[in-house]
């Protein structure tokens, strides 16, 4: 019985890291919150792994595990894109009361803007004028098509070596990079000050809640990086896509994490097209 509940702390440990990282980021202390997310990561990978050394998994580890990735990669997420997006429309009515609107888009506007990043507890959301109060509620789109891709995943026997459709936890990751982005825009040195202002769009943040939720729906198979043979062959494209990934993260640092996964989706497609190819050619 113990040894059966061993990989389950480790998703309930999944869980728990997401509950702090929202209560951090409801908190206002929205740069602490992916060390929990990425904790919660880690985590995640390792409740199957210890559950299949161990030879207990089964279908309570798996539900848990769905009821745990819902927490950490759909509500989380959600929330924090949400805050993201709030407070930049916050920043914005309450800029616009002490800068000229001319300048909104300017430099020394973003540059105002992202010196102040803590949220604007004095600008009620819900009080201000225009639509543009109504942005934030776009991020309801990663949670709300994470609970499908959750769902999904537990009753599609094709995932059982690839993924259909972007899996929760790699979207989380794309989210918390942008939040460490933002997050650290002071000590911003690989490409500059300008990518970031662009990046701090409350437009964009809403097209890229979107285009998340939707990513992880589509019928669009990525590679696991479940290995079966730890040999080259039959593995290039996750040995590729590690490699790559790792220099990336190691010079890229705020910036590389989201730009993995952007990658780990385009080598995705490149390796289906390949495979279409191939058996076009078997074919003829």
């Amino acid at each position: 019985m113990i040894k059966r509940s061993i990989p389950n702390l480790f998703t309930a440990g999944n869980m728990i890291c997401g509950v702090v990282a929202i209560i951090l980021t409801l908190d206002g202390k929205i740069e602490y919150a992916p060390i929990f997310i990425i904790i919660a990561a880690v985590l995640d990978f390792l409740d199957g792994f210890v559950a299949r050394a161990l030879k207990v998994d089964g279908p309570l580890g798996k539900q848990l595990d769905s009821l745990a990735d819902m927490v950490t990669f759909g509500v989380a997420p959600g929330i924090i894109m949400f805050e993201l997006i709030k407070a930049k429309v916050q920043s914005a009515h309450f800029l616009h009361g002490f800068y000229p609107v001319e300048i909104e888009y300017s430099y020394q506007w973003s540059k105002i803007a992202m010196e102040n990043l803590k949220f604007y507890q004095d600008v009620q959301l819900y009080n201000m004028p225009g639509l543009s109060k109504f942005l934030p509620l776009a991020a309801f789109a990663i949670p709300f098509f994470a609970l499908f891709r959750l769902a999904q995943f537990n009753i599609d026997e094709r995932q059982t070596n690839s993924f259909i459709g972007v899996p929760t936890p790699a979207a989380t990751l794309f989210v918390v990079g942008i939040s460490l982005i933002l997050a650290n825009s002071y000590n911003n040195t690989v490409f500059g000050s300008w990518p970031t202002y662009f990046l701090w769009n409350s437009y964009l943040l809403v097209l890229l809640s979107l285009l998340i939720g939707v990513l992880m729906v589509v019928p669009v198979e990525l590679f696991s990086l479940k290995f079966k043979t730890f040999g080259w062959k039959g593995n290039e494209v996750k040995y590729i896509f590690i490699t790559i990934s790792v220099l990336m993260l190691a010079t890229l640092f705020c910036w590389g994490l989201p730009l993995v996964i952007v990658f780990y989706v385009m080598l995705s497609m490149m390796k289906n097209v390949g495979i279409r190819r191939q058996e076009a050619r078997g074919k003829l």
